[in-house]
């Protein structure tokens, strides 16, 4: 995935950007960490509610700074109560932006 980006902002901006092996591997560390600080958050979330399931509302109060994020989640929570998109009958995600660049949504006020 780094490399398919830094391949796509090298022909986007005209010049030779790659990622080296220690940059890669310090994003994958990064990532994991927040991944697994937000996977605790939502666990102790779900305790203080005296539950052992995680439920939607946990992850919003996660997501509670971040209002793209925030909104992502709420659309993607309606596409699935829907029932258009329910992940384990192996249908696909819906689209979460309609531009092919990463971030694009959340970079909006």
């Amino acid at each position: 995935m780094v490399e398919q980006e830094t391949d796509k902002l090298s022909k986007d901006s005209g010049t030779d950007i790659t990622a080296t092996p220690r940059f890669t591997a310090a994003l994958v560390e990064l990532v994991y960490r927040q991944l697994a600080d937000v996977g605790e958050d939502l666990e102790l979330f779900a305790k203080h509610a005296k539950r052992k399931t995680i439920i939607p509302d946990d992850l919003f109060m996660v997501s509670r700074k971040n209002d793209a994020l925030r909104e992502l989640l709420k659309d993607h929570l309606q596409y699935l109560e829907r029932g258009s998109g329910d992940v384990n009958n192996g249908h696909s995600n819906p689209p979460v932006s309609d531009s092919d660049e990463p971030f694009s949504d959340l970079s909006q006020p």
